[in-house]
């Protein structure tokens, strides 16, 4: 066998033996990649949980929020049947007219049974 041949395998043989090792480093570095992804994935699915805790939190501090859903659909409903849609300088003009204690003193007569409660309830029985 020429010199040549023997030194072109030699040669060959080392640089595949780097190839072989640079492979393994990229694997091993592959595999370093994918655990981090796999913990920001998780980081960044615990921190959206507790965001959506915070949004609850804070709807938590309006009082409105604190009433049954059932009593906001009636007080609502109450407020719309009692004033018909009108068109007012191209706005619609219904509950927007009405000022918050409008509907609060709703809440407090349907709470505490006034006539206004007792109607609504019979409405919705």
């Amino acid at each position: 066998m020429p010199v040549r041949t023997v030194a072109i395998d030699v040669e060959s043989a080392q640089v595949n033996a780097q190839i072989k090792t640079l492979q393994n480093r990229e694997d091993e570095i592959q595999k370093l990649i994918d655990g981090m992804q796999a913990l920001k994935d998780s980081i960044s699915e615990e921190r959206l949980v507790l965001e959506n805790r915070i949004r609850e939190l804070e709807a938590e501090r309006y009082p409105v929020n604190w009433l049954p859903s059932e009593l906001l659909v009636v007080i609502f409903t109450v407020v719309v049947a009692s004033s018909p849609t009108t068109c007012n300088a191209g706005r619609l003009s219904t509950m927007e007219e009405y000022g918050v204690g409008y509907v609060l003193s709703l809440v407090k007569d349907i709470m505490l049974g006034s006539e206004v409660g007792r109607t609504t309830q019979q409405a919705f029985h």
